[in-house]
């Protein structure tokens, strides 16, 4: 997702994409290693698939701004509501469409790196369906992971490596209608297909290096180190659990509450204001369940036998770093954090929010709440400590202007978007019962609520097609994908909500 300049091929030589793909990846070539999970051939070749078959969606695709229909989990979205790099929103979502786990991944292409271990470990010889990781090559950040790319093919013959990544070969220029460097180039990225030797170190445009591989895990099977079970697609949270040691209860930063001294896990870890008692200090703070007061951020400080400003698990790889819109569990999820000066309560269902830092997921424009000269229109959507979902009111924010809805950064709140209640849910009407795409179970006939859309294989009948799946909970069998071909009164390659508006990209 942060590569640049990557507008030429890389190998003297080198040809299109499709003469890349000869004999020599295939039957003319010893079969690469197995992977040591001993995960299916035909799995990790879906991976392949997956990834080349989006190849056509962006050459189609053509002109800026197009790459972002249907664009990949947050790429549209995630820098502050424009495009974001999105190299790794692509692997993730091609490991995810493909059956495979990405618990603790995040939109940074670093994050990959950072839970290697959880996933077998970083290797230097490539299997197809691998995360192909590339770092700096030099620079105030020489050696950081900022680019990652799917594994497609493996030449035993020529010790090469076929992998497709996305959002490169982006224009470089602030120019354009996204406002921004980032978005723009994140707009006019495309998903290409290279080929290079496969050994760590080999030259990646005037950047990068092959920094190494990570193994995909399917779906169900176990994460070394924890993790509950697959969240079954893009668009969901991860669960993943690093575990780690205080030696010492630790006291909430935001919340209150406690987490006991002993063997916790942690979600992730942001950089904050330092704690420490003498030499000993730690600025890191670790997002986690207290065992009193809820979900909260704790001190780094704590964990035994690290030192300062370092905040590794049991096993001594570094936790994953939260990725600013901060879910749940740690990850990206659409939260946004903002800061309330009391208590506040909730609009429609009583039940109240406790005073502090706390995450919303959107605002609607309602009622003036307020006292004196102070006033706000706004309400904003989130999970209360008391009485479950509901609105607040942004009159208790801290430190905002009358009709001011930013969070803790200073950027607005987003919208909650017509169709949706507020918590990511938008409104449909189903013609018939609709099957799972990856677990299985049944959405039934009728109105329905789904959480978000994504491009894919064609489902259809007759005439009538439609190429995008909405992911929602399921009436048997859990969270999934349907095809959407099964809405009520829509065209082809139509995913509207009951009021018409295109349902929210994943």
């Amino acid at each position: 997702m942060e590569l640049r300049r990557l507008t030429r091929p890389l190998r003297r030589g080198a040809v299109a994409v499709t003469a890349l793909l000869t004999a020599a990846f295939y039957a003319g070539c010893p079969a690469p290693p197995a992977h040591a999970d001993d995960t299916p051939v035909e799995a990790l070749n879906q991976i392949a698939n997956v990834a080349r078959s989006q190849l056509s969606v962006s050459i189609n695709n053509g002109g800026p701004g197009t790459v972002c229909s249907p664009g990949y989990l947050t790429s549209c979205s995630g820098n502050g509501g424009k495009g974001e790099y999105w190299c790794a929103d692509f692997a993730r979502w091609v490991w995810a469409y493909a059956g495979f786990r990405t618990d603790g991944l995040n939109a940074a292409a670093r994050s990959f790196k950072q839970m290697a271990s959880a996933y077998g470990g970083e290797h230097s010889t490539p299997r197809i369906g691998d995360a192909i990781l590339f770092h700096n090559r030099g620079g105030a950040d020489q050696g950081v992971v900022h680019h990652v790319a799917i594994v497609v093919a493996v030449s035993a013959i020529t010790g090469e490596v076929s992998f497709v990544s996305g959002d490169v070969g982006g224009e470089e220029n602030t120019r354009g209608p996204e406002g921004d460097e980032e978005a723009h180039y994140a707009h006019t990225a495309k998903v290409r297909e290279d080929t290079l030797d496969w050994t760590r170190g080999t030259h990646f445009g005037g950047e990068s290096a092959i920094d190494g591989y990570v193994n995909p895990v399917l779906n169900g099977r176990p994460l070394q180190g924890g993790g509950g079970g697959s969240t079954g697609g893009s668009g969901g949270t991860s669960d993943y659990k690093s575990w780690v040691r205080t030696y010492a209860s630790a006291p909430g930063r935001d919340h209150g509450g406690t987490l006991y001294a002993g063997r916790n896990y942690v979600f992730c870890r942001v950089w904050g204001a330092q704690v420490g008692f003498g030499s000993a200090f730690n600025h890191w703070w670790l997002y986690t369940d207290m065992d009193t007061g809820g979900r909260d951020f704790v001190s780094a400080y704590y964990l035994s036998g690290q030192g300062n400003d370092v905040a590794n698990d049991e096993n001594g790889t570094p936790l994953p770093e939260c990725d600013g819109e901060t879910s749940g569990t740690g990850r990206g999820g659409g939260r946004y954090w903002v800061r309330t000066f009391s208590s506040a309560p909730g609009r429609d269902t009583g039940g109240t929010l406790n005073g502090g830092r706390n995450y919303v997921f959107c605002r609607v424009w309602g009622a003036q709440v307020g006292s004196g000269s102070a006033f706000n229109h706004w309400w904003l959507y989130t999970d209360l400590d008391t009485g479950g979902r509901d609105y607040v009111s942004a009159y208790y924010l801290s430190g905002q202007g009358n009709d001011v809805a930013n969070d803790e950064n200073g950027a607005p709140v987003p919208d909650c978007t017509s169709g949706d209640d507020g918590g990511g849910r938008s409104w449909v009407t189903t013609f018939a019962s609709a099957p799972g795409r990856d677990h299985g179970g049944t959405l039934y006939a009728g109105r329905n609520y789904v959480l978000c859309r994504v491009w894919g294989a064609q489902v259809g009948s007759g005439g009538a097609f439609n190429h995008w799946w909405l992911y929602t909970d399921l009436d048997t069998g859990g969270r999934d994908y349907v095809s959407a071909y099964y809405l009520s009164g829509q065209g082809n390659d139509v995913a509207n909500d009951e009021n018409g508006a295109p349902i929210r990209d994943c």
